[in-house]
């Protein structure tokens, strides 16, 4: 197998996460560069980037996302603290530096956008 093969090839990291309150276990995966760029710049309306993030992560042990946009306003309805500390986990896991607290702080500041990457990245 070629080396171009064996990185293509590679299955996205995973990680089991405890969800007490919904008596469960789920699996968060790491985001593709697609899906960073996807966030980067996003207009800090929490709800839109705090749903985006769930549902671009949140998976099943074998790496299949278990919701879609057409969830979204579903999950605002049903989710609350949980999410927050799933939001939490899933944005550490994907190695950026900032919390929903953080994004909602941040949202109250006239233009503000999430930064995923900056020029010094």
């Amino acid at each position: 197998m070629s080396l171009r093969d064996q990185i293509l090839s590679r299955k996205p990291r995973l990680k089991a996460v405890e969800v007490p309150e919904w008596e469960t276990t789920v699996h968060i995966k790491a985001f593709t560069l697609k899906e960073l760029l996807g966030l980067n710049g996003k207009d800090l309306d929490s709800l839109e980037v705090l749903s985006t993030i769930l549902i671009s992560s949140l998976c099943d042990e074998g790496g299949t996302l278990i919701f879609t946009e057409a969830d979204i306003p579903e999950l605002t309805e049903k989710l609350g603290r949980e999410a927050s500390k799933l939001v939490d986990e899933i944005i550490a896991f994907n190695g950026i530096d900032l919390k929903p607290s953080e994004i909602a702080d941040r949202g109250n500041e006239s233009g503000q956008a999430l930064t995923i990457f900056s020029p010094t990245s």
